[in-house]
């Protein structure tokens, strides 16, 4: 063979080599051009108010219409800053306390009382003259409700308090100067408690061991962030969720973390779910496994997202409009029909007159007797 044959082959034997590492290499470069910048928040405004909510290109089933079921006679006080949580061994929802809303800009007034919501309604239980009301979840060792209240205008020691199913029982108090109470969720056999210091300058993490607090070290702490955090327990994947705004410097985007039971870890972080923090209200769906978030920020419309392990979906972009400046809870994981359910109607404040059920994508006003049996 010739010197210019051998320099033709090995040109041929070049192009052959090269041409699906250059085909790769446009086909990569396509892709990326498709992928839109992400944008970059106005310094000191995260991304918040109803970015969240109606992102779907196609409608989503939307909330019952036409007559709507309503609970009672026999309502609380509507009001805002109360507590409330699902006893899954009474099998009842319980609320606590709260402050009023007075007319024509009046002065509120505290409430101290405590009431149950089961299939027959809601039913006031007695005068409670001590709790504060704060966060809110069901203790896994003794299946009591455990809560701590929220920081006392005098600077007193924060309060625990159990709830047996008949009353409420004073436990020891959270060993730290005031706090600002971010959220209780259940993780194995602890309940784990979120707090930020009252300089809202650090988070902590702290565990409950049954009769005392123990602050945790966690190698990488849970962040301030701009908005948030909201917490929620993720039962199927052992883990507790927090979902807050980054900080502008940190990017602004809302990121979701995850509590493994020694150590904060990000899970996602995306621009398309934005973070109304006063609307937002976390709870695991018993049905599908997924932790699901409900928003309803002021001038929008209701949305419901779900997270499956670190990826968020918009499950209902036209969920019921629930007045959410109540504060406490109102989406509540329920054991045992199996669903999870959203407490409220739309006029502020919150009458607290209808219950939502929430199975698929689908939110459905039903009567209480819902709660008496298992769903299908």
């Amino acid at each position: 063979m010739t010197w210019t044959s051998r320099r033709v082959s090995w040109s041929l034997l070049l192009v052959v080599v090269s041409l699906p590492v250059l085909v790769f290499g446009l086909l990569t470069l396509l892709a990326h051009t498709q992928i839109p910048p992400t944008p970059t928040p106005t310094p000191g405004i995260p991304l918040l108010q109803g970015e969240a909510c109606g992102l779907s290109s196609t409608s989503s089933p939307t909330a019952t219409s036409g007559p709507v079921p309503t609970l009672g006679p026999g309502l609380p006080t509507p009001r805002e800053g109360g507590a409330m949580g699902y006893d899954s061994v009474a099998n009842d929802v319980v609320m606590l306390g709260g402050q009023t809303f007075s007319a024509n800009g009046g002065a509120s007034r505290t409430l101290n009382d405590s009431w149950t919501l089961d299939s027959q309604g809601w039913h006031q239980d007695h005068l409670v003259p001590n709790p504060t009301p704060g966060a809110i979840a069901q203790d896994p060792r003794t299946g009591h409700l455990i809560m701590v209240g929220s920081p006392l205008p005098s600077g007193e020691a924060q309060q625990t308090w159990s709830w047996d199913g008949n009353g409420w029982r004073r436990l020891a108090d959270l060993p730290a100067p005031p706090t600002v109470v971010v959220g209780l969720a259940p993780l194995a056999d602890q309940l784990v408690l979120v707090t930020e210091n009252s300089q809202v300058t650090a988070t902590q993490t702290w565990a409950w061991t049954g009769s005392a607090w123990v602050l945790r070290h966690p190698a990488s702490n849970l962040p301030l962030g701009a908005a948030g955090p909201v917490i929620s327990a993720d039962p199927l994947r052992h883990r507790v969720i927090a979902v807050l705004t980054a900080l502008p410097t940190a990017g602004g985007a809302t990121q979701t973390w995850a509590w493994n039971g020694s150590t904060w870890r990000l899970v996602s972080s995306t621009f398309k779910l934005g973070l109304d923090p006063t609307s937002a209200n976390m709870a695991p769906d018993p049905q599908t496994g997924t932790v699901l978030l409900y928003m309803h920020p002021v001038g929008s419309i209701g949305c419901t997202w779900a997270l499956n392990g670190a990826v968020w979906r918009e499950v209902n972009s036209s969920s019921p409009g629930v007045d959410t400046a109540f504060g406490g809870a109102l989406l509540l994981s329920d054991t045992h029909i199996g669903r999870v359910i959203l407490i409220g109607g739309a006029p502020g404040p919150n009458p607290l007159n209808v219950l939502w059920v929430l199975s698929g994508s689908a939110w459905r006003a039903e009567p209480a007797s819902v709660l008496g049996a298992p769903l299908g």
